[in-house]
């Protein structure tokens, strides 16, 4: 008999996430409470499409949110609990940062009359707070390390944090949340590529960069157009036409309208919703991802993952970024990286990749292995019920 697990996420409100609770439900006897798709809010599109019962291998359960909409860390859920002393569970696992309040509903529910085996909890918080909020979140952690049996953080940074506060190693495990569904984002045939280039008003043949995502500056966004820049100087002398093509909206996004006026190689495109932004990955060559680390007073970030990069490489496109946060861990390519603000060595890397075709496969062909191997939705799922089968 399988062991049973309880997830608790918002996250899994999206179907197309779901698709992770799907593969590891082959290891346990799973529930997924998550927040009803209405309360999400705008941050996963208008629409969140239901799921469909009839087809899921695992129990779902749909709480109302209770306090901020939409859902934030700043809200419960209503009728957690009673999930949670409904039966005995072998695990329970939430999946939202450390400060949110269904994570303290969670403990205090599992520790205060749950049956509970092992409490785990998950955290892509990968950086030091400084200040007052510093100090709250130590406390937090040092807290939390008292209750918890184990963690589960998105990236190697957020693992060392929580050692730091006093979790044994043997208690952590490094995992990414979510994984890519490789039916869904793929490559197309050149015929089909060139044909939904068009279909997006791109050129069909030339060498497409691209990014999508939030226009901010932290994404590096301004040193790519500085970069290509530098490339259009010597694209005559690749034979190969070059354009930069970028999707989404945010601050930048008068600027980089500015920018195209006088560079007809820049494209800017609308943001779509998640679940076409595929088609857009799908027309490029390479995505680049060069986020710069934040450090502005009491606001800090740092990269914490970038999904965008694996869903690209799912696209049959090569992922390059900078060496912020977590992407060096998720690319594992030296050659794939630089430095956040360098636009001589982005420029020089993207001069390689384009000139240089055998490098070029090379690279895309190595990326595509490593994201079969390690972030398909099926693999995250296994990689995550080894880790916890290994506490029993």
């Amino acid at each position: 008999m399988k062991p049973s697990l309880l997830l608790i996420c918002h996250t899994y409100a999206v179907p197309e996430h779901a698709k992770k609770v799907t593969e590891l439900a082959r290891h346990f006897t799973l529930t997924c409470a998550t927040v009803r798709p209405q309360d999400l809010g705008p941050v996963y599109g208008s629409i969140v499409p239901p799921q469909d019962d009839s087809s899921l291998t695992w129990r779902y359960v749909e709480l109302p949110a209770l306090g901020v909409k939409p859902f934030t860390t700043a809200a419960f859920l209503k009728g957690l609990c009673g999930v949670i002393w409904s039966q005995p569970w072998d695990y329970v696992l939430v999946e939202n940062e450390p400060w949110s309040l269904v994570k303290w509903q969670t403990l205090f529910a599992c520790r205060m009359g749950g049956r509970v085996s092992r409490y785990g909890e998950f955290t892509w918080e990968n950086i030091r707070r400084p200040g007052l909020k510093g100090v709250i979140l130590d406390l937090v952690y040092d807290l939390t390390a008292r209750w918890t049996d184990f963690w589960v953080c998105g990236n190697q940074a957020a693992a060392n944090l929580v050692k730091d506060h006093g979790t044994p190693d043997e208690h952590v495990m490094v995992c990414p949340q979510l994984g890519v569904d490789t039916q869904a984002f793929h490559p197309l045939t050149p015929a089909a590529r060139e044909r939904q280039r068009e279909s997006l008003k791109l050129p069909p043949r030339a060498f497409i960069i691209g990014f999508a995502g939030r226009l901010v500056h932290e994404k590096g966004l301004l040193d790519l157009i500085a970069a290509a820049d530098d490339l259009q100087r010597s694209a005559s002398t690749m034979n190969q036409a070059v354009c930069v093509s970028l999707m989404g909206q945010g601050p930048l996004t008068a600027r980089i309208c500015d920018a195209a006026r006088s560079r007809p190689w820049l494209h800017l495109l609308p943001p779509v919703p998640h679940g076409e932004v595929r088609t857009f990955l799908q027309c490029l060559d390479v995505l680049v991802l060069g986020s710069h680390p934040v450090r502005t007073g009491p606001h800090v970030w740092e990269e914490q993952f970038g999904h965008i990069l694996i869903e690209a490489q799912a696209c049959g496109a090569l992922a390059i970024g900078s060496t912020s946060g977590a992407i060096p861990e998720v690319l594992a390519d030296e050659d794939l990286l630089f430095p956040p603000g360098d636009i001589v060595r982005l420029r020089a890397l993207l001069e390689r990749l384009v000139a240089d075709s055998a490098f070029y496969q090379t690279k895309r062909n190595a990326s595509a292995t490593r994201l079969h191997e390690r972030y398909t939705h099926a693999a995250v799922a296994d990689q995550l019920a080894r880790a916890l089968l290994s506490l029993r």
